[in-house]
C-alpha cells in the first residue's frame, strides 16, 4: 500500500527504516490517510505538504542531527512524525529508542506473528539487548581460522 502510493526513491526517506516506521505506524492503529501524505511529502520533498513535525523532521537531517549510518534514531524520529497526533511538533527528540523499538517489537509479534504481547520481548529491554538478542546474551565470539584455512561453513 506504501509503496502504490508513494513508490519514489530518496536516499534518506524512502529507506527501510523509514518506510517501516510508517507501515508499523498503520499497523498500530495510526491514521493511514495521514502516514501516506506525510511519507509522500517526504519522499518527494514537497514542502507545502510537509506538517510542522516533517518539516522538523528535515531541518534535524540537514543539520546533521540525523544519521542515515544511525538506523534506529532513523526509525524512531519518523515514528513520532508519523503520528497524528503530534503533527504540529516543531523538534523531534527522543528520549529512550529502546522503549519505542520495544514497542514496536510487541506490535510486530502480535500483527504478524499472532503472539500475544506479554510472549514477546518485554520493555525492560535496551537498545543493547535488542541487538544481543530476545534474552539480552550476547552472541558468542566468532575465533578467526589462520590465515588461508578454510572454515567448516564450506
Amino acid at each position: 500500500m506504501l509503496l502504490d502510493f508513494c513508490g519514489g526513491q530518496v536516499r534518506t526517506w524512502s529507506s527501510a527504516p523509514v518506510r517501516a516506521a510508517a507501515v508499523l505506524t498503520m499497523m498500530n492503529g495510526g491514521d493511514i490517510d495521514y502516514v501516506l501524505l506525510v511519507y509522500r511529502a517526504l519522499v518527494t520533498n514537497d514542502l507545502g505538504d510537509m506538517t510542522p513535525s516533517a518539516h522538523a523532521l528535515v531541518r534535524a537531517y540537514m543539520r546533521g542531527q540525523i544519521k542515515a549510518a544511525n538506523p534506529y534514531d532513523l526509525f524512531c524520529r519518523p515514528l513520532r512524525v508519523f503520528d497524528v497526533t503530534r503533527r504540529n511538533l516543531t523538534r523531534i527528540e527522543i528520549r529512550d529508542q529502546a522503549m519505542m523499538i520495544a514497542d514496536m517489537r510487541h506490535v510486530v509479534t502480535a500483527k504478524l506473528f499472532g503472539e500475544p504481547a506479554g510472549k514477546s520481548v518485554g520493555p525492560q529491554d535496551t537498545k543493547r539487548s535488542a541487538l544481543n538478542g530476545a534474552n539480552g546474551a550476547k552472541a558468542p565470539r566468532q575465533r578467526h581460522a589462520a590465515h588461508g584455512a578454510r572454515s567448516s561453513l564450506y
